[in-house]
């Protein structure tokens, strides 16, 4: 039997503008982690907006290809599919059938991708609980004495 990593369950607390929001994500590569990073990075308060718009779909697009399944809905009640796509007419005119992550706005698409990657270097929850075994070691490696040395 094989070793599979467990996706990453992205969760927003009680008071939180995203709250009861929860995202099943895919793990990374550290390339794919790398190049998100640079992606996230790029300005958007330049004049050539061409850039920017490029990188922000760039961004969701990146986005959608890492979401497993998330509880977001849209104004109807609808489960929100976070892939964009876009069919041609007979016309040959393009239009937009799913807007996808790409119709989020922008503190929902960086609060959701930060919290991605910050999951991807030791943050974050699985959606694998630890066994009693692991629990427990964990438990035992903790200093049960204060670091100064004074009374515990």
């Amino acid at each position: 039997m094989g070793y599979q990593r467990p996706k990453i369950v992205l969760q927003w607390e009680d008071g939180t503008e995203f709250e009861g929001l929860e995202v099943r994500m895919r793990r990374l590569s550290v390339g794919q982690l790398l190049d998100l990073s640079a992606i996230r990075r790029i300005s958007l308060r330049t004049e050539d907006v061409e850039p920017s718009r490029e990188a922000a779909h760039l961004l969701a697009d990146r986005l959608a290809e890492g979401i497993v399944s998330w509880n977001y809905e849209d104004d109807d009640g609808r489960p929100v599919d976070p892939v964009y796509r876009e069919k041609i007419t007979e016309d040959g005119e393009v239009v937009i059938v799913n807007q996808g992550t790409r119709g989020l706005d922008m503190a929902m698409l960086l609060a959701i991708t930060l919290q991605w990657m910050d999951a991807q270097v030791g943050g974050g929850k699985s959606d694998r609980p630890l066994a009693p075994a692991q629990t427990a070691e964990m438990e035992s490696s903790l200093p049960m004495t204060p670091m100064d040395g004074g009374p515990g």
